[in-house]
């Protein structure tokens, strides 16, 4: 009875105010269904009860808490912004600490569940705030803006890695492939011991492979929270998990001593200023290895040939890469065998006037990433480049978390996709694409401006909208193409200015390829009549148009099966 008055009294007795910034979200419950969810029969607790969240049909059941009011919501075959499963929960201490903590997150790019303040609208006028808490799974990483290989959880009892979901059937070779990401494992450790959370088990935390870095990151299932607090901690979990591969305490020491030393400046204002070795690239370099720089400040002289033999592969972690190169004078990058280009974490890269080809995807016994040439969370600008004669691989270059500048440049005879941004924001401009195989530009999660740009025999899609990507077009030309312009999937194309389309099979398309997505959206300042398109139903559309004709399914005519390229 005392349990049921301390719910009425602050649950149920005022109206909460709402706090700053945060989001309203309606879920369509009474004081009597919240007092059958969280007081009533064992049956309520279990099955819970049918609402509307958003206006999504979903199941509301309650996990028992002594402090706390925690809600789960199950949207079973629906999503609410990627996620099929939500948790609210009335301790506001799990966002302060992941607010507190998100500077890292950002900065590492380190996986984390959604975790967002909001303010819940029941029926009748009752109002309470909550944090809202994904409950990880793939297309709600997806929507995080990360790459999706598997979700894994460690069994301590079994001592082995078990797969939630995964696209592929077996569980990455963890031991010899893989190491612990140590940034996540630090943030983890911070999480767990400023909200004082202990987890149900060591499956509670979800271990998620990132197949750029080949790190293992981690990530808290919150419906696995000890209601008690007298779960796994951290210290436990870590132990129990260097049964299945050793966690190097100093290796977790030395990134716990830079977290703290990088908030403390963090808290100040303060930024940190890194300094890297010099390493100056000239004349003709041959490459027979891999070549592995960190932390330099890598600069590659006007009229440098790097030749790249065998399977060698350039990696450069961290620091600053200024390819020099000018009009007469320009930098060429060639490979002989099946070579790549790995960046990540860099500050700054400037390429001018270089030239990359006969390159290829990485292909190894640990590491496979689509793309010939990848960036990944670096900053990047290209200026009169020129990428040719890719040999094999889904993407000449993918830039992954990162931000880029195309001035100028030119993609010809690409075997398949030219430019793959994923997660990224940038700028084309002034560029050329020629002889595309499949995609000339492809975007995921990605906001892009592309001005004054040419399109030429692109054999699918010139440009490709995916994922909650905002792309702005303007005065570009798109001829001779299978597909000018492509929305889907909760993205936003705007098509501005003078754009001219001709000779294409199709010029605008837009559907639903991944249901948690929002609806894409396609904005003209034409009529799209004038042109050949597909539209499909429940997509926005907004052109000069009186009248356009919809298709209920629209992806069945794509990717080869009347228009485009197939994906196989």
């Amino acid at each position: 009875m005392k349990y049921f008055i301390y719910i009425s009294v602050l649950f149920f007795g005022c109206k909460e105010s709402t706090l700053s910034n945060n989001r309203d979200l309606t879920l369509k419950l009474s004081k009597k269904e919240l007092t059958k969810i969280f007081k009533g029969q064992e049956l309520y607790s279990i099955k819970g009860l049918k609402s509307k969240f958003e206006d999504i049909d979903t199941r509301v059941k309650s996990i028992y808490s002594k402090e706390d009011y925690i809600l789960h919501l199950d949207f079973k075959n629906s999503y609410f912004e990627g996620s099929k499963e939500l948790i609210l929960h009335s301790n506001l201490q799990y966002f302060n600490v992941f607010k507190s903590l998100k500077w890292y997150i950002d900065k590492n790019k380190l996986i984390w569940s959604k975790t967002e303040l909001i303010t819940i609208n029941f029926k009748k006028g009752l109002q309470k705030n909550f944090v809202l808490l994904s409950i990880p799974n793939k297309e709600s990483i997806e929507y995080g803006e990360k790459r999706f290989v598997q979700q894994l959880s460690y069994f301590s009892k079994k001592k082995m890695l078990d797969i939630e979901e995964s696209e592929t059937s077996k569980i990455i070779d963890y031991n010899s492939c893989y190491d612990y990401d140590y940034k996540s494992l630090v943030l983890l450790y911070i999480y767990l011991k400023e909200t004082g959370i202990t987890l149900n088990s060591t499956s509670s935390i979800l271990i998620i492979p990132n197949p750029i870095t080949n790190h293992l990151e981690f990530l808290i299932d919150f419906s696995e929270v000890s209601v008690d607090k007298l779960g796994i901690d951290f210290d436990k979990y870590k132990n129990e998990l260097s049964v299945l591969k050793r966690v190097d305490s100093t290796k977790f020491n030395i990134e716990l001593e830079i977290f703290n030393s990088e908030r403390e400046l963090n808290k100040r204002g303060v930024k940190k200023i890194n300094k890297y070795k010099e390493v100056i690239f000239r004349g003709v370099i041959d490459v027979y290895k891999d070549t592995i720089l960190s932390n330099v400040d890598l600069k590659i002289e006007p009229n440098t040939r790097i030749n790249l033999f065998n399977n060698s592969k350039i990696i450069i972690n961290k620091g600053i890469v200024s390819s020099n190169g000018i009009q007469k004078e320009k930098i060429n990058v060639i490979g002989h065998g099946e070579n790549s280009i790995l960046i990540s974490n860099v500050e700054s890269c400037v390429f001018n006037y270089t030239n990359f080809s006969g390159l290829s995807n990485w292909l190894g016994t640990c590491k496979t990433i689509p793309s010939a040439f990848t960036i990944y969370n670096s900053n990047s600008e290209f200026n009169s480049c020129e990428f040719r004669n890719n040999k094999r691989g889904d993407d000449m270059i993918n830039l992954f978390s990162s931000k880029f500048i195309f001035n100028d440049c030119l993609f010809e005879n690409i075997l398949s996709d030219a430019l793959d941004s994923d997660f990224s924001q940038g700028n084309i401009v002034n560029s050329i694409f020629s002889h595309i195989g499949n995609d000339a530009v492809d975007c995921s999660g990605s906001k892009l401006e592309i001005i004054n740009s040419i399109f030429i025999k692109v054999k699918d899609k010139a440009i490709s909208a995916g994922e909650n990507s905002n792309i702005t077009v303007s005065e570009s030309v798109i001829t001779d193409s299978a597909i000018g312009y492509v929305s889907k999937d909760g993205s936003v194309l705007n098509i501005t200015g003078f754009n001219k389309l001709e000779n294409n099979d199709l010029d605008f398309v837009i559907f639903i390829k991944k249901p948690f997505y929002k609806k894409p959206k396609i904005s003209f300042n034409g009529k799209i009549s004038n042109y050949k398109y597909l539209l499909e139903e429940k997509c926005i559309v907004e052109s000069q148009d009186l009248d356009l004709s919809y298709l209920k399914n629209v992806q069945s005519k794509l990717y080869g099966n009347e228009y485009g390229k197939s994906s196989k």
